[in-house]
């Protein structure tokens, strides 16, 4: 019926096979990787790594692109494409030294996204001084105050993450020069 009323074809919109790191697979549910494994290695030598957070029923995909890093986090009941947020690292106003980041962030009409999308890419275009772009989509039905902190806390942890995989991988470039 749905597919009608939006005319579309039949056949389209059918439901898209598992992808890795769904619940109902086996893998590390935390981390859609064996333990201890390093980040998958694709072509052109970039690196990804992705990881499911069963607990928010929380996907997180970040990927390599040339010198920057694209990261989408999607889930909840119902992923979507919500609010993407592009970071542009550059020197602290302040003037002590430390990295910030300029965020832009563009969130369809009445989508929230952008409250995860933003500080994340902030975060992590400061810290690893790489072009950032988040692609955000979380959506659960009934959603209250707790649910929005757990949210807020996962946020931090992801950030931490892509920090602790990229960051390495960041050191070793600026060591051989490619940074």
């Amino acid at each position: 019926m749905y597919l009608k009323k939006r005319g579309r074809k039949p056949g389209r919109g059918r439901k898209r096979p598992e992808a890795p790191g769904e619940p109902d697979r086996e893998p590390d549910k935390e981390m859609n990787r064996e333990p201890g494994k390093e980040p998958e290695q694709i072509g052109g030598g970039r690196i990804a790594m992705d990881r499911y957070y069963e607990e928010l029923r929380v996907r997180v995909h970040a990927e390599e692109m040339g010198t920057g890093l694209c990261v989408t986090v999607s889930g909840g009941d119902r992923a979507h494409i919500g609010s993407v947020a592009m970071a542009e690292p550059r020197p602290s106003l302040t003037g002590d030294g430390s990295g910030s980041a300029t965020v832009s962030v563009h969130n369809w009409t009445g989508h929230k996204d952008g409250e995860v999308a933003e500080p994340l890419a902030q975060r992590i275009a400061s810290r690893l001084g790489r072009r950032t772009v988040v692609v955000c989509g979380l959506h659960y039905e009934g959603a209250d105050a707790g649910l929005f902190k757990k949210v807020e806390e996962l946020t931090e942890r992801i950030a931490a993450e892509i920090e602790e995989q990229f960051g390495e991988i960041k050191e070793l470039f600026d060591a051989a020069g490619r940074a």
